[in-house]
């Protein structure tokens, strides 16, 4: 019994594993069809213009809008959590051409699946 929960426990943190690669991946590459794959029903958004909250689809222009502006170099996580309630934070940085911010991406597990409830891209100055 002790095996198989070990063994579970491995699968769900290798799963999430995974995910925060592959978003970071997209996120070094501005690549917002991938991190739309993501994004819960409804996420909320911190960009160059303010806060919002956005359907997926809404979201997917608002930072297609923004990675046009702020055209990404490089993506690097340099600290990652998780929170009480299935859910979880990563923070990052991402290179631009124009700047770097501090990436905040909090995640909800829904369906044994992460999803992206927030980002935020704050300017480092």
């Amino acid at each position: 019994m002790k095996s198989l929960l070990l063994h579970i426990c491995i699968l769900i943190n290798a799963t999430a594993l995974t995910q925060n690669q592959e978003i970071s991946v997209a996120l070094a590459a501005g690549d917002v069809h991938a991190l739309s794959n993501f994004f819960d029903s409804s996420v909320e958004m911190t960009l160059s213009d303010g806060v919002s909250v956005y359907d997926p689809q809404t979201a997917n222009k608002a930072l297609s809008k923004f990675f046009l502006t702020y055209n990404p170099k490089s993506y690097k996580s340099v600290h990652a959590g998780s929170s009480k309630g299935n859910s979880s934070y990563s923070i990052g940085l991402l290179e631009t051409e124009n700047g770097t911010f501090r990436v905040y991406l909090y995640y909800k597990k829904v369906d044994n699946h992460w999803t992206i409830q927030e980002i935020r891209f704050e300017k480092e100055i």
